[in-house]
């Protein structure tokens, strides 16, 4: 035994494992993963969500977006942070529910019509359920200093 403590003293024989960091899987532990979507867009992720940030998934969007790398953001845990800058929320929806705020706004509502969003004359929206749901995985948000 104290043999095995001196040799690995001097850097010989067996080496001591090393700890996996966050967010890597640790040698023998099963890599977990998660994935959703539907026929339009799709949202895998891979990995062990240990940390806090930094769990990346490749965004994926049919005929507009290849595997695009994207990473998830907590909300609560990037909040906080911007409180300890003095920023406080001002807003913060998910974008189907900036479309229903805001689709008949004056400005907005003429360019959702450009966009080919919804029919002229503050007509029905074109765009589909599928596609709102894609849309609705993003949100907008913004922060005042105080």
């Amino acid at each position: 035994m104290a043999e095995k403590a001196k040799a690995a003293e001097n850097g010989e024989g067996e080496k001591p494992e090393e700890k996996a960091e966050d967010g890597e899987v640790e040698e023998g532990e099963a890599e977990e993963t998660a994935e959703w979507g539907n026929d339009i867009y799709r949202t895998p992720i891979d990995g062990v969500f240990k940390p806090p940030f930094g769990w990346k998934y490749n965004f994926f969007l049919h005929e507009a977006v290849e595997e695009v790398p994207e990473y998830v953001v907590p909300w609560e845990a990037f909040r906080a942070i911007a409180e300890d800058y003095n920023l406080e929320m001002q807003y913060h929806k998910p974008f189907n529910q900036i479309w229903e705020t805001e689709k008949d706004d004056e400005v907005l509502g003429p360019l959702s019509e450009r966009m080919s969003v919804r029919e002229r004359g503050r007509g029905k929206l074109l765009v589909s359920d599928e596609e709102m749901e894609a849309a609705s995985f993003y949100v907008g948000f913004c922060f005042y200093k105080v």
